[in-house]
């Protein structure tokens, strides 16, 4: 979602100009079997979290972050630092020998906390068509399901404040491109309840969809790099519109046993998000995330 400049035109990961979603995911459960320890299968998960709108023109873009999602139930031999870090090793690997193109601008592969790997040496200044490649573990039956429940809560999350980013989001660069998308992704889930949105959504869709960050926190610590003006405006108006949502929806789950209680471990943090709604509409939504991302990997 945060670049408008085409890439990748002789990577065996574009099919006539299109990322390849349904390789890249191939790729990814590969390696996330290979990872997995004796008598564990692991499923893996790689969204974008632009599957949701539907729009294959986003694979025409320059795609920087992977973001990759390994998920088994709690089990005695999971140990999450070491699969993840096996996982990135795998996965790199198996990319450097089938698409070398992107694994020469993967930069960072990115695990729990002070446990990234650093492709280039220190000190070493982001470029801009630079990539990173994310793992995260979760302790979960259903991998996407645990998805589209993190998706839903975040609904929340934005509403009260609650969601971990929320804190920073006015000084850290990484943390406004991810509610920004987070924000699109809810517009397109939770808007039709409310009606279409209003006019200032057409002013500040710019700022979300172009917002973007350096990997440079990689190799120097988080950056801090104050919000424009523009992406201040931006911010404000994600937070009533969130609280309008959120309002929305709370209101259409008019019975005790028609209600619902999600709560998910935040991705990418440390904490939980909860969210009370409508079972109908609960399920609605998480249906379409599900379907949306399966979906997704026919456009390409």
């Amino acid at each position: 979602m945060d670049s408008d400049r085409p890439v990748f035109e002789n990577s065996q990961l574009m099919v006539e100009g299109y990322f390849s979603v349904s390789r890249w995911r191939k790729l990814v459960n590969e390696a996330a079997i290979a990872a997995s320890p004796p008598g564990i299968l692991q499923e893996a998960i790689c969204p974008f979290g632009f599957e949701v709108l539907q729009d294959p023109s986003f694979l025409r873009l320059e795609l920087r972050r992977f973001y990759c999602y390994l998920g088994s139930p709690e089990h005695p031999l999971i140990n999450i630092p070491v699969i993840e870090e096996t996982f990135l090793q795998i996965l790199f690997s198996k990319l450097q020998e089938t698409f070398p193109a992107l694994a020469e601008q993967i930069i960072v592969l990115a695990a729990r906390p002070g446990k990234h790997i650093l492709l280039r040496k220190s000190p070493y200044i982001c470029q801009l068509l630079d990539g990173l490649i994310v793992v995260e573990h979760r302790n979960t039956e259903n991998l996407l399901q645990d998805y589209a429940d993190y998706l839903i809560c975040c609904l929340n999350g934005l509403a009260t404040g609650t969601i971990p980013e929320w804190s920073r989001i006015k000084s850290d660069p990484m943390a406004r491109v991810r509610m920004f998308q987070i924000f699109i992704i809810l517009e397109n889930l939770f808007g039709h309840y409310l009606g279409n949105p209003p006019q200032e959504w057409d002013v500040h869709l710019p700022s979300y969809r172009n917002a973007r960050s350096s990997l440079q926190f990689y190799f120097d610590g988080r950056i801090q790099i104050e919000a424009t003006d523009a992406e201040t405006m931006a911010i404000d108006f994600i937070e009533i519109r969130s609280k309008q949502l959120l309002d929305a929806v709370s209101k259409l789950g008019s019975h005790t046993d028609d209600i619902c209680n999600i709560r998910s471990k935040s991705y990418h943090g440390e904490g939980y998000l909860s969210i009370s709604l409508s079972k109908q509409i609960y399920q609605s939504v998480s249906t379409r995330i599900i379907e949306d991302y399966t979906s997704f990997a026919s456009f390409s």
